[in-house]
């Protein structure tokens, strides 16, 4: 069975664009929540084995998300690739202090996306 991504990000567009690039050839097996809160909640129980994680969305911000995943005992070990627009030191640092497993920008191709998506799974299996 392919890895299972979940993808937090409140727009639709961005979600169905990088689900369709994600399942190209069964690469990955994808779940899309356009809700901080709902992707929370799918986290916890879908338990996905990474998750891409927008920085600005409406009513928690993901950074706020990233703090209640790696502060809850059931998702604290699910990777988080912050997956953002914003591309900006500060927010790199931020992601870092939260322990986001990589940061990668929407404009990512494919390939780009799928390496950094394949290398945080690898580094998860070594532990």
């Amino acid at each position: 069975m392919p890895p299972h991504v979940l993808i937090i990000d409140d727009d639709r567009d961005i979600c169905m664009v990088k689900k369709a690039q994600l399942e190209l050839d069964g690469a990955f097996k994808v779940t899309v929540a356009t809700e901080p809160r709902k992707g929370l909640k799918l986290a916890r129980s879908k338990q996905p084995d990474l998750i891409l994680l927008d920085i600005m969305m409406p009513g928690k911000d993901g950074f706020e998300v990233l703090n209640e995943l790696k502060n809850d005992i059931e998702t604290t070990s699910i990777p988080v690739i912050m997956h953002t627009g914003v591309d900006e030191n500060e927010s790199r640092q931020r992601a870092v202090e939260l322990y986001n497993e990589d940061y990668v920008l929407k404009t990512a191709d494919r390939a780009t996306l799928v390496a950094v998506i394949t290398k945080a799974l690898a580094r998860r299996t070594k532990y």
